[in-house]
């Protein structure tokens, strides 16, 4: 055995010098990783299969980490695998109990990603931002959370590496207090999103994230004021002078409950953010001009029902710039699809193109009176969802919604996250690498 085991190892010497002279290198030393080209190394790289594991290999040498950070990388990789279905790690589901004023997220890892689901949850953990006052998630992006803590600052955060920074509101009255005035002034946020970053910034996202912040003040005289700011972490605060716009009482509603508030936030497309107001009212922000305006939906049936995220929402599609498509739920079991398009001086016209039908026969199941419809917000696909609930049922039957052609299909994946708003995580990429 012992001279099997000296022949095996002068044979493995013999080939290694054979290799070496072919190469005409004087009999230099056998390859290693390091002389592989860039080109076929990120041919390699380009096939891990999940953002985790590309981390991993990033930190595996310097080699790998300059081709996994190169400029053309993330191009490559999004064109192989789809523009963000590689880079996603997770969602951050929201719930809120609103007797208890208290907001659970939770994040949950992509079902591709259940091996590694303890050490990620660990990781994007959010126990270094709860500990201190209430935090309502409002936006993600690009590895960045936005929230608005207690009504009164933004909240920008990097969970991967648990950066944080506060941007505090400029909550002040329009009027100057006198003594003998005793009005009350109520702000509410609405809301905080992000745009696009600023350029030039090489130092990271939390140094180069730009985000909107919108809010309604309310007095005691019946004055309603939308107002909308741009804060940028380059320079260091508010960019953008105040634009305010005078809304009418009986458009929207006063939103005195802050847990109802983010339940009237109906969608983001088209450039603009809607919310639901009062009897079928919709306020807009334009996020290019940061613009309100105010436009109405057509009469339905049940005209006195209030409209929010489960029955009302705002997607993209129509055909051409400055349109949208609104889906609504009409006496709990039928479905409608609205055309809204913008027109010059930033008003709105909205007009129902394909009738109402009933979702029980768009989704080919039978008719239970106990049926109730509403949409959900999911983590497994970025089509419009609904659902089908019923009192004789604890489960319920998801199906997304094709508001082009008013087409339901069933939603077969099991393990189809489902909460009161979901949030896509996104690889930080690739500042962290």
């Amino acid at each position: 055995m012992e001279r099997d085991s000296r022949r095996r190892a002068n044979k493995k010497r013999r080939i290694i010098a054979d290799a070496g002279t072919c190469r005409g290198d004087g009999g230099a030393g056998p390859t290693s990783i390091v002389d592989v080209p860039d080109e076929l190394l990120e041919l390699v790289l380009l096939r891990v299969r999940t953002p985790f594991c590309l981390f991993r290999a990033a930190a595996a040498c310097k080699l790998w980490r300059r081709v996994i950070k190169g400029d053309g990388f993330l191009h490559r990789l999004r064109s192989l695998r789809g523009h963000n279905s590689h880079l996603l790690l997770g969602h951050y589901s929201v719930t809120t109990e609103p007797h208890r004023r208290r907001v659970d997220t939770a994040f949950v890892p992509s079902p591709r990603r259940r091996r590694p689901a303890i050490h990620l949850r660990r990781r994007v953990s959010l126990d270094f931002l709860t500990r201190h006052g209430r935090h309502e998630l409002s936006d993600s992006r690009g590895g960045l959370l936005a929230f608005v803590r207690d009504n009164r600052y933004a909240v920008v955060c990097d969970p991967w590496t648990r950066q944080h920074r506060e941007l505090r509101f400029p909550w002040r009255p329009r009027r100057p207090p006198s003594p003998d005035d005793d009005t009350e002034i109520f702000y509410k946020c609405i809301g905080v999103f992000f745009l696009d970053g600023d350029a030039g910034s090489g130092d990271g996202p939390m140094s180069s994230f730009r985000v909107l912040c919108a809010y309604i003040i309310e007095d005691d005289y019946g004055d309603m004021i939308a107002q909308a700011r741009v804060f940028s972490a380059r320079d260091g605060g508010c960019v953008l002078p105040c634009l305010e716009t005078v809304i009418a009482m009986e458009c929207i509603d006063t939103w005195n409950s802050p847990d109802y508030m983010y339940e009237l936030l109906v969608g983001r497309a088209g450039g603009c953010v809607f919310w639901a107001g009062k009897d079928g009212h919709v306020l807009v922000l334009d996020e290019s001009t940061f613009d309100f305006s105010i436009f109405m939906l057509p009469l339905a049936p049940d005209v006195s029902m209030p409209y929010h995220r489960k029955n009302l929402r705002v997607v993209a599609g129509g055909g051409g710039a400055g349109t949208v498509r609104i889906a609504r739920v009409v006496d709990d079991d039928a479905l409608e699809v609205l055309t809204a398009r913008r027109l010059p001086y930033g008003s709105w016209e909205c007009s129902g193109e394909t009738g109402v039908e009933g979702l029980c026969n768009l989704a080919n199941i039978e008719f239970k009176p106990d049926h109730s419809w509403c949409f959900v917000d999911t983590a497994t696909t970025a089509a419009l969802v609904i659902a089908a609930c019923s009192s004789s049922s604890t489960a319920a039957l998801l199906f997304s919604v094709d508001v082009e052609t008013m087409v339901l299909r069933p939603v077969k994946d099991t393990t189809t996250v489902t909460a009161q708003r979901v949030f896509p995580y996104e690889l930080p990429w690739p500042q962290t690498i």
